[in-house]
């Protein structure tokens, strides 16, 4: 019955208007009725109280001569005049003992009350709803000689008050009935242009943004309906607004992450039913911090707008372009071929297409720049692949691409996955390997020309408990990359120190200088200076013996930072050999600048030096530079007697490679002593 009822107001604004203005008139009138009678209630508690004072007053000065001269019948006499006075409960005269001496019911004279008010002074209680209770001092002159008590009940009152509240029943009973008539008037009115309203809502709902109300008038309903048709021009506007900020980049335009994982999502469930091959392309700006740092990021905004654009000129059918954010972009291609190496192709085409665009000139406000991308591919056909891997394959590609020279593209396969994970393994094992101790330093002589030995290079070994020894190739750029080569060349250079203070106590061996390489990032970090006069102080090597090698990669940034570190460092005697020279940034104007001991000439200049002229006349203007700039030369990888000839007819006096020694142990290398 209750979901009867219930339906049948769901839905009809009739009805529920009719009901509602019905209840709110019906709670209206009750409540008014109910604060009148309450006010009424009030109003009469206080009359009956300001009757009671009153009457209490009168009696108290018309009885204290009788209460004083103890003529208590004259009391009785007034008391008992009371006895037509309306709604009196009880009249009585007390002395200050509580004794009753006077009572309108003459039974209770003689008896005692005993709450009595401890003070002398009026004093009124209401006992229940409406009934006062008045206690009033009987004074002769200005000393209390009893009380006069009266109890007023609420007959009247209620009498009052439930015709109070009759007749506002039926005045009640005739609002609603009129409430009833305005409001079925009222609601046939409304329904009629609401349901244009809801006519409307509905048509929206359904997916209609651009359907109106069309309602003419002035009215409240009219005025909703101008409303609502502005609020849906509003809502048009902003779903477009977000869809644009939830879906695409807000700096080029292009699609978001958000919406390229939406659809590379459908394109691998395409791709599964329709057997064909897509594919990820995964796009990284080289060396686009170079642009924020020089020009400024409003340039580089500028850049990405561009290269928005020049991607969006390369994108095929059944495929769009994606912003990650900062300078990274991905191309979602679909429908390529259903043969794999086909697909690969298509896909490859796509990334030199897009590389050709790029590396195309800029403008950029006043400044014209050029810059190119490394590209990752990973192809997909829906089979088992999910878009997180997909995105990691082609973040893969892409840095095999950055190593192998940059402006460039590669595609996954597994061997680089294999590689990843391999090098990942590396570096757990890197760090476990510093803590057990798993290095031993190789020591590889350097001879004069007269094939005397005057020292070594530390070269690094690390002997894995399992896999055997692994060599620096391996794992030195893992340590660079992840920083735990500051720890490792902090423990070589120990080592070397070490290793000088043991053979500067033989007189065979103290003439022996050690070099020991120092990467960039030991090179640059604040303790470096401390680090280095803390190892010779500590084990009192002669600093002459100890040769620090840097690569010319180190020069590329903080030139006047380096040169102060390494004239701190020449100035307690330690001695720097420039490695692999002529390999890198080399440059005349640096060269001059740096305290230099030695210039080390790189085997690939040394290996075809009897065979290939331009290698000849590289080594031999190397030599003459150093000579003219008063430093010392050496050679590395000399693996023939012809190679030394030629170096020493040159005048080169210093050698280092395999004619002379493979890097060994500690032990072996002092039997060649």
């Amino acid at each position: 019955m209750s979901h009867n009822i219930t339906s049948f107001f769901i839905g009809n604004l009739r009805k529920q208007l009719i009901v509602g203005i019905s209840l709110i008139t019906s709670l209206m009138m009750a409540l008014f009725v109910w604060q009148v009678t309450q006010r009424h209630q009030a109003d009469m508690i206080t009359a009956n109280t300001n009757r009671a004072i009153a009457l209490s007053q009168n009696i108290s000065l018309s009885a204290s001569t009788w209460l004083a001269s103890r003529d208590y019948s004259a009391l009785q006499e007034i008391i008992q005049g009371l006895s037509g006075y309306p709604d009196l409960d009880y009249a009585i005269v007390l002395d200050l003992q509580g004794q009753i001496v006077a009572h309108d019911s003459t039974q209770y004279v003689g008896r005692y009350l005993h709450d009595t008010p401890t003070e002398i002074k009026l004093s009124y209680s209401e006992k229940t709803k409406g009934s006062v209770d008045v206690f009033n001092p009987i004074f002769l002159g200005k000393q209390p000689i009893g009380w006069v008590r009266i109890g007023i009940n609420q007959n009247t009152l209620t009498d009052d008050i439930a015709q109070t509240q009759r007749d506002g029943m039926i005045y009640t009973f005739i609002a609603i009935l009129i409430s009833l008539l305005f409001a079925n008037m009222t609601g046939r009115y409304l329904t009629r242009r609401l349901n244009l309203i809801q006519d409307v809502t509905n048509a929206v709902q359904a997916g209609r943004s651009d359907a109106r109300i069309q309602m003419e008038g002035e009215d409240e309903a009219a005025l909703l309906a101008q409303q609502i048709n502005k609020m849906l021009d509003g809502l048009h506007v902003r779903e477009r607004k977000i869809h644009q900020l939830a879906f695409f980049d807000q700096l080029t335009g292009l699609s978001n992450r958000a919406f390229l994982l939406e659809q590379l999502d459908a394109a691998l469930n395409k791709a599964k039913q329709s057997k064909q091959n897509g594919a990820i392309i995964f796009l990284d700006l080289d060396f686009f911090k170079t642009l924020n740092d020089t020009l400024g990021h409003d340039i580089g905004d500028m850049l990405l707008i561009q290269v928005s654009e020049r991607i969006n000129g390369c994108l095929l059918h059944h495929s769009i372009a994606a912003r990650l954010g900062g300078d990274e972009f991905v191309l979602l291609i679909e429908a390529l071929s259903s043969d794999t190496q086909q697909a690969s192709e298509e896909a490859q085409n796509m990334a030199k297409n897009v590389l050709q665009s790029l590396t195309q000139t800029y403008q950029l406000n006043v400044h014209e720049y050029n810059i190119t991308a490394s590209i990752g591919i990973a192809l997909f056909n829906g089979a088992t692949e999910s878009r997180e891997n997909l995105l990691k394959q082609a973040d893969i590609a892409m840095y095999q691409a950055k190593k192998m020279g940059r402006n460039n593209y590669r595609v996954f396969d597994q061997h680089m996955q294999d590689e990843l994970n391999a090098a990942a393994d590396l570096e757990k094992q890197l760090g476990k390997a510093i803590v057990a101790e798993e290095f031993k330093l190789h020591y590889q002589c350097q001879v004069d020309a007269q094939n005397n030995i005057i020292g070594a290079e530390v070269l690094i070994r690390w002997y894995h408990p399992e896999r055997g020894v692994i060599p620096p190739i391996q794992f030195i750029p893992i340590a660079e990359e992840t920083g735990m080569i500051i720890e490792i060349g902090n423990w070589v250079l120990s080592q070397a120190c070490a290793q000088l203070h043991a053979w500067q106590k033989n007189p065979k061996t103290q003439h022996l200088s050690l070099a020991v390489n120092v990467s960039a990032k030991q090179f640059f970090q604040v303790d470096f200076i401390p680090r280095v006069e803390a190892l010779v102080n500590t084990y009192h090597i002669d600093p002459k013996h100890l040769k620090l090698e840097l690569t010319e990669s180190i020069f590329l940034d903080k030139l006047n930072e380096i040169i102060d570190i390494m004239n701190t460092l020449k100035k307690i005697g330690i001695r720097f050999s420039l490695d692999d020279f002529g390999t890198g940034y080399s440059s005349l104007q640096y060269l001059k600048q740096l305290p230099l001991y030695q210039l080390k000439i790189d085997q690939s200049f040394v290996r075809d030096i009897s065979i290939d002229h331009s290698d000849k006349i590289i080594v031999k203007t190397i030599i003459a530079m150093a000579k003219a700039l008063d430093l010392n030369v050496i050679a590395e990888g000399v693996e023939t007697e012809e190679q030394r000839s030629m170096l020493l007819a040159n005048g080169c006096y210093n050698y280092q490679g395999y004619l002379f020694s493979k890097p060994v142990t500690l032990e072996a290398f002092e039997q060649l002593l």
